[in-house]
């Protein structure tokens, strides 16, 4: 649940995580703390979703 509010604080601000972590009330520290936490840190914001196992990449939209 806090990963997913995260995330989407963090799409809204375009990735800024100066401008993320102040409105999740955080340092910008502590929320690169939980990006590590929460595996986000090497998220590209302009990745597409990864397709699940077994789906071809095509069906994805990857």
């Amino acid at each position: 649940m806090e990963a997913r509010i995260i995330r989407e604080t963090l799409i809204r601000h375009r990735w800024n995580k100066s401008q993320a972590a102040r409105e999740l009330g955080l340092s910008r520290v502590g929320l690169r703390a939980k990006l590590e936490r929460y595996g986000l840190e090497n998220v590209h914001p302009l990745a597409p979703p990864a397709a699940p196992p077994g789906v071809p990449k095509r069906m994805a939209g990857g």
